[in-house]
């Protein structure tokens, strides 16, 4: 007998032995643990769902009640209007909701419930019906709970409409209204509901398996199936027995064993805060099949244990195992530093290759999700072209090359004018389009090899980028001269002169542009930004449609706007604004028969600040409704003190802007003024442009007849410089017609302008209006008018705008009349 036969004699029982029992216990060890440790991922899987599905409910909680404090929304339920509710504020509220549904787009509809549970308002991202939704939804279950409860209500429940699961999120909207006086108790306005796309949670089920045979599902407290991996369960109804048995081992986290449709099944599962129970089931044969393929797996383990010899054993373990795991455990550390072009090569056809294979399919799936994350990140959805993040990482390295080249450097800050009323016109979806087009015709202005969509390697070249809404920056690196901005600044201009067809129509898009330059209108990326940002806003008004350097200029214009503004919005709390009073005067017998009230602002420091600067400002920032409610009760007040005083009773001409005309419920504005100062309404007269009225024409008759119906008077001012045909002329319920200062400073210089400052009066005469003629400075004017019939004038002439106690002065020494001389004016600019 050899001596190998022998040693493996000697060695087969030593090794065959204790295998077999290493292998045995080793079995039934693994066994227990691979369905302890079964179970236990079980209880991940629930406790995972049911976080995300918890998680998913809080955060849509939030912001359910984040929506419901939003100012359109409030307003909207508070209307009480059916035209202001329906006209002016439901598209609004409807864009509020799509903003809210962009941000959030598994929020697949926004409703607004009235408290009897009408659906008043509704945004769908399948979209939006333009009339509100007939349906009653007061037998709702989700309308019956939130109506009971009161509060902020999460509950998921299945679709009325597609039979899917959905979440729906309510909150009762308690508001009071704060514009009566005294103010309404807070009552139950409507609701807000959401309604929540459950299909990341639905993925989340069927991707939550960690064995094929494993199942997720959930139901409601009645053990209705509302989520299952096994889609037509969806709607099914757990057995009574069934059910109590699963709910029974929920508060320990037990597995509980249950028969389902005639087979055995492991069941766990846990309550959500959504009252949602969440289960996992394994079938009892599925963890038998995985014993059995333990033990198959076992049991060649101890067999090649027996017959290989241990010199085998050792070199066979280290080329087949070690080598390999060591290979991937390198590859995965270079996977971990972020080297996601590992290659790596599987070995072998067994486990350890196929570990390899995802391995290497892993590494590649990273690379390219890398790659389109980048891609999501540094670029704009709509157009493609580089965002503001990249835009900023690209000029800083622009500028760093800049510097140490000692290169110039140019942005071009693109904005497009008005390009809101084609969002208005065409519709959202269209001037997206439109906005893709300019980005492609940006990019096509500039010459194709310089253009930059993503470069993470070598040097900045000209980019194109959208910064957001319709604003584009371009960056020109290489700058030889101040001159080549210019030049690619005119060539945007003369392309966008083209017509851009948007739908069925074509639109003209015009562009204001700023340049900045580096190095001298910056240093740094902010400062170039703004500073051609600045250019640009010069740009536009100077006009729109062209562009402009960037200069000094435009930042102390900018510093001092903003200066203005603060101090503007300062300037109502610290008593800064006052009224001056100019006199009107009757033609026919001299007697001042009115006032203008025209406002003043006394900086603390600065002094008297023009109107002409502070009320463009005031229009354009919005204070100009606040400043104007002001005016309105200043003017009450001031009337009834020279009451008070003893004086004659003279009506107060108040003017109201196009802002106050347009957004403002004026109507209750000059109802709780006259109330507070106790006014007679027909002391005071309310003056409204011709070109406020007739932006609204058929709002303003309307509005018209309201103030009329209070009492006060009402005056067409600066007639002449709008465009009013008679048809509504007759139709405006004024008493007086004043003509704009324009035409009477050249009712002596010009023939046309004389002619036709004739017929208004005329005209006027004939509709049964006064007539007041504004600007008067000579006597050779004031004849002229005296001559044609008009009816009163002021202006300097007779005196200036003066304080109320200088004017309280004029009015009692002038009771009795004023004479036609200049003294007056020259008497009171002394005092």
């Amino acid at each position: 007998m050899k001596l190998r036969t022998k040693f493996l004699l000697l060695l087969t029982p030593l090794i065959v032995g204790p295998l077999l029992v290493v292998g045995t216990l080793g079995y039934a060890q693994l066994r227990s643990t691979s369905e302890e440790k079964t179970f236990d991922q079980m209880r991940n899987v629930v406790d995972r769902l049911a976080d995300e599905v918890n998680g998913l409910a809080r955060t849509a909680s939030a912001n359910v009640d984040l929506f419901s404090r939003h100012l359109i929304v409030q307003r909207y339920v508070l209307a009480k209007d059916a035209t202001e509710r329906y006209t002016l504020l439901q598209r609004p509220l409807l864009q509020v909701f799509r903003s809210f549904q962009e941000a959030y787009p598994e929020y697949r509809e926004l409703r607004i419930l009235m408290p009897d549970g009408f659906e008043d308002a509704r945004w769908s991202r399948d979209g939006v019906r333009d009339v509100p939704n007939p349906e009653d939804e007061a037998r709702d279950p989700f309308f019956g709970l939130l109506a009971s409860t009161g509060a902020l209500t999460v509950s998921v429940l299945p679709d009325a409409e597609g039979g899917e699961a959905v979440m729906q999120v309510g909150n009762p909207l308690v508001l009071s209204e704060p514009r009566t006086i005294p103010p309404e108790p807070a009552i139950l306005r409507g609701f807000l509901a959401v309604t929540i796309d459950l299909s990341q949670i639905r993925s989340s089920f069927e991707s939550s398996r960690t064995m094929h045979e494993e199942r997720s599902f959930a139901t409601d407290a009645d053990g209705k199936v509302l989520l299952d991996t096994v889609r037509g369960d969806v709607g099914a109804r757990l057995p009574d027995d069934v059910f109590q048995a699963l709910r029974g081992g929920l508060d320990a986290g037990a597995v509980v064993r249950v028969d389902r449709d005639g087979e055995p099944v492991y069941v766990t599962g846990t309550r959500t805060d959504t009252n949602l129970y969440v289960f996992t089931a394994i079938p009892v044969s599925a963890l038998l099949a995985a014993s059995h393929h333990l033990r198959s797996v076992v049991t060649p383990i101890v067999v090649a244990a027996i017959l290989l010899t241990l010199t085998l054993l050792y070199f066979g373990l280290d080329r087949m195992v070690i080598v390999p795991i060591r290979a991937l455990g390198r590859a995965a550390g270079q996977i971990g530093r972020g080297e996601l072009d590992v290659r790596i090569v599987p070995g072998s056809a067994d486990e350890i290759g196929e570990l390899a294979t995802a391995f290497g399919e892993m590494s590649h799936n990273l690379g390219q999700s890398h790659e389109q994350i980048r891609m999501l990140a540094y670029h704009d959805a709509l157009t493609g072209l580089p965002n503001r993040r990249l835009f900023h990482e690209l000029l800083d390295k622009a500028l760093a090359r800049a510097q140490r080249e000692h290169e110039g450097l140019a942005l071009l800050f693109v904005d497009f004018d008005n390009f809101k009323r084609i969002n208005d016109s065409v519709g959202h979806a269209t001037a997206d389009g439109v906005l893709r087009e300019l980005g492609e015709t940006l990019s096509s202005i500039i010459r194709t090899d310089d253009v930059l969509f993503l470069h993470t390697h070598g040097e900045t070249e000209t980019v194109v980028s959208r910064l957001g809404g319709d604003e584009f920056v371009i960056l020109l690196p290489h700058m030889r001269d101040r001159f080549s901005p210019g030049v690619i600044a005119r060539r945007i201009l003369h392309q966008l002169a083209r017509p851009i067809r948007a739908g069925d129509q074509e639109v003209i898009v015009s562009a204001s542009i700023g340049v900045a330059t580096f190095p001298e209108d910056g240093a740094t990326a902010e400062v170039l930004i703004r500073n051609a940002d600045s250019a640009m806003y010069h740009a536009k008004q100077q006009g729109k449609a062209g562009y402009l350097y960037y200069s000094e200029a435009m930042n102390v214009a900018s510093v001092e706007r903003l200066t203005l503004e603060s101090g503007l919005r300062r300037a109502l709390e610290q008593e800064q604004l006052e009224l001056h009073y100019q006199p009107q005067i009757d033609l026919a017998t001299g007697r001042v028969i009115g006032a203008e009230a025209l406002l003043r602002w006394k900086h603390s420091e600065r002094g008297y600040i023009s109107p002409a600067t502070f009320i463009p400002l005031a229009e354009e920032t919005g204070l100009i409704l606040p400043i104007g409610e002001w005016v309105i009760n200043r003017a009450c007040q001031q009337a009834m003190e020279w009451q008070r005083a003893g004086l004659m009773g003279i009506p107060i001409s108040v003017n109201v802007s196009g802002a106050q005309f347009s957004r403002q419920n004026l109507c209750n504005v000059v109802a709780r003024a006259l109330d507070g100062s106790g006014l007679q309404p027909a002391l005071l007269c309310i003056e409204i442009t011709e070109t406020a009225m007739m932006a609204v024409p058929d709002r303003a008759v309307e509005l018209l007849q309201q103030l009329r119906t209070l009492g006060v008077r009402l005056s067409l001012d600066d007639f002449g410089t709008g465009y009013s045909s008679l048809s509504y002329l007759r139709r405006f319920p004024i008493s007086t017609l004043k003509i704009d200062r324009s035409f009477v400073c050249e009712v002596l210089t010009d023939e046309h302008t004389a002619t036709i400052t004739e017929a208004i009066i005329g005209m006027a005469h004939v509709l049964g209006l006064r007539v007041v003629a504004e600007g008067v400075e000579q006597q050779e004017q004031l004849a002229v008018l005296r001559h044609w019939g008009c009816d009163a004038v002021q202006g300097y002439y007779y005196s200036p705008a003066l304080p109320a106690p200088l004017f309280a002065d004029f009015l009692a020494s002038k009771g009795a009349g004023v004479e036609d001389k200049g003294v007056e004016h020259r008497r009171i600019q002394s005092a």
